[in-house]
């Protein structure tokens, strides 16, 4: 999943598209460049034949992925193909439905794929920060299942704006219409260790959790600066906001970055892979200057459902817990934080708890700092990170 966050929001988002005339295409020539650059991004693809139809190329016989994990499509039609400066531009394809068998008996059902304006490059160049670029994507429907049904459904999934221009910035967009996650299906390596959790999400009335999501993004090639938000709205418990800007996001370390990734996306072995990310990947988004970083919650009724089953379990009063917490908290802080800044936790938690409404933290580094930097500060000298960060944190506030 990682590996096609990350393919979705810069392997197929950055490369430049030239204005210029369009041209006829060979099927055969389209198809090998195609295969080329999915392995190339560490996707296994096979593809039996590629013909002509009018403007249009018609695969055959595509196969994805090895093994016994292999699904295949008996044709896949690439409409409106053309030769655009540097590039094969294909106008719109749809991959059919398609059910794909996963490991522990589990299934993924996936409807229709809808991919508007695919770019290739015709010819490898170091220079083009990918190769393989998407304006716009569109998806009805993608769940998991077990024999015991059903462990989560997307529903309307959508992105677009994704094509770059090196001379303007790019503003993407990306939303799920709607998500619900079956809490009670035992799922995953750990589902006989998980189900202590599965009950205390019953327990909270969370048996299945539903809600939405969705995220922008905007980035400047020209200033380097890359800004993104991300809001994930959970029915009946909570809303989750993320907001964020960087900079020295320059083309150059965007190239790099992809570079390490698919270095990292070719690694099999979870742990030879977490190695490299470590040592290819952490380098490089440690270049990145932190501006800005905010995270809002906003609450319907998940807090005082916790504070309500824990109280239960303590035998206190839910309002006794309230204050206990807000009292704690400067306590446990003050080690690592200056006492003012504690204290301004402390006030911030006891507003929210006797009135869960919202809590943001904000922080707002110094000049200049590098997420970099701040790893190393977590490591080496964490009290130090309330001077560098200038954190805030409110209540209650609109």
């Amino acid at each position: 999943m990682r590996h096609i966050l990350l393919t979705a929001g810069l392997s197929l988002a950055f490369a430049p598209v030239l204005a210029l005339p369009a041209w006829a295409v060979d099927a055969q020539a389209v198809s090998d460049r195609l295969v080329e650059l999915l392995n190339e991004e560490g996707f296994d693809v096979e593809i039996g034949s590629a013909t002509e139809d009018g403007d249009d190329v018609v695969l055959g016989d595509v196969r994805f992925g090895e093994g016994d994990k292999q699904f295949s499509y008996d044709e896949i039609r690439l409409e409106n193909v053309s030769e655009q400066g540097d590039y094969f531009l294909i106008e719109r394809t749809e991959l059919p439905a398609k059910t794909v068998d996963m490991d522990d008996n589990a299934k993924m059902d996936l409807s229709s794929i809808s991919l508007e304006k695919l770019q290739l490059l015709r010819q490898d160049d170091p220079e083009h920060i990918a190769p393989l670029q998407l304006d716009a994507f569109q998806m009805e429907r993608m769940s998991i299942s077990v024999p015991a049904g059903e462990f989560l459904v997307l529903e309307d999934l959508a992105g677009a704006g994704m094509t770059y221009d090196p001379e303007k910035p790019m503003e993407a967009t990306g939303s799920v219409g709607s998500f619900v996650l079956d809490t009670q299906i035992p799922f995953g390596p750990n589902k006989d260790e998980s189900a202590a959790m599965r009950k205390q999400l019953a327990d909270l009335g969370y048996s299945t959790i539903k809600g939405r999501g969705e995220g922008s993004g905007r980035y400047d090639p020209q200033s380097g600066v890359m800004s993104f938000a991300q809001r994930m709205e959970f029915t009946d418990a909570a809303s989750l906001q993320f907001e964020g800007e960087v900079s020295a996001a320059t083309p150059e370390l965007m190239r790099e970055l992809q570079k390490a990734d698919r270095k990292v996306s070719r690694i099999d072995d979870i742990e030879k892979q977490n190695k490299a990310m470590i040592e290819d990947l952490a380098p490089l988004y440690g270049q990145l200057v932190l501006e800005t970083f905010s995270l809002r919650l906003q609450d319907a009724s998940l807090t005082n459902k916790l504070i309500g089953i824990a109280a239960e379990r303590q035998n206190a009063a839910p309002e006794q817990l309230k204050l206990q917490m807000a009292m704690m908290a400067p306590a446990l802080l003050a080690s690592y934080v200056p006492a003012e800044l504690a204290q301004k936790v402390g006030e911030a938690l006891q507003t929210y708890l006797n009135d869960p409404q919202s809590l943001s933290i904000t922080i707002e580094p110094k000049d200049g700092t590098t997420i970099g930097q701040i790893s190393d500060m977590v490591r080496s000298n964490p009290k130090e990170l309330p001077a560098v960060l200038n954190p805030d944190i409110t209540a209650n506030q609109d």
